[in-house]
């Protein structure tokens, strides 16, 4: 009987030494589960955190957008990539007509001037017409749309209330840009 005493307790011991051994493995092999989990949740949760902060920056990052690109739009109006020397003239001339200024003679220089970054085209032009009028012609030379800076100007009285006008002109244009100049179309005759 104490035999079988001894074997019960000796199976129990064993019994007790193998639940204890599963329990600590299990609980050691499901509190790294629980470690990676928490870890994994701690970098999904930063990762969302810089999301949501994107997110909300994004409003302000399109509104900054367009007003870069709207920039970028009126700087390439302001300096076009070349120059259509029909365009620039008729717009000049229309400019001329508003103000009440003839224009006499107009000279385009025969080739554009690398600056580096941009080209600057240079012309020389004989105005008449009112001192108002050519005053107005200036200050709508200065507010169009391109960039045309006045490099010089020289005025002469010739009657009373007339004048006349020499000045040097110059317009720009964006990168390696030139002037075009437009081909007249040639008609035949049958």
């Amino acid at each position: 009987m104490i035999g079988k005493i001894r074997y019960s307790y000796i199976i129990i011991l064993i019994a007790i030494v193998i639940f204890v051994g599963g329990y600590f493995m299990t609980v050691t092999k499901k509190k790294n589960e629980y470690s990676k989990i928490k870890s994994d949740y701690q970098k999904k949760s930063e990762e969302l955190t810089k999301a949501r902060a994107v997110a909300e920056k994004k409003d302000k990052t399109l509104l900054e957008y367009m007003i870069v690109k709207k920039r970028w739009e009126k700087a390439n109006e302001m300096l076009p990539p070349s120059i259509t020397m029909t365009n620039l003239l008729n717009e000049i001339s229309r400019y001329a007509g508003i103000s009440g200024v003839k224009i006499l003679d107009f000279k385009p220089a025969p080739n554009v001037v690398d600056k580096g970054g941009y080209g600057e085209f240079t012309m020389d032009m004989n105005i008449s017409g009112g001192y108002h009028d050519i005053a107005k012609f200036l200050a709508a030379i200065n507010n169009m749309p391109r960039i045309v800076n006045v490099n010089s100007i020289s005025i002469k009285v010739e009657k009373e209330e007339k004048l006349t006008a020499s000045l040097n002109l110059s317009a720009y244009v964006g990168g390696k840009g030139g002037v075009k100049h437009e081909e007249k179309k040639k008609t035949t005759r049958k």
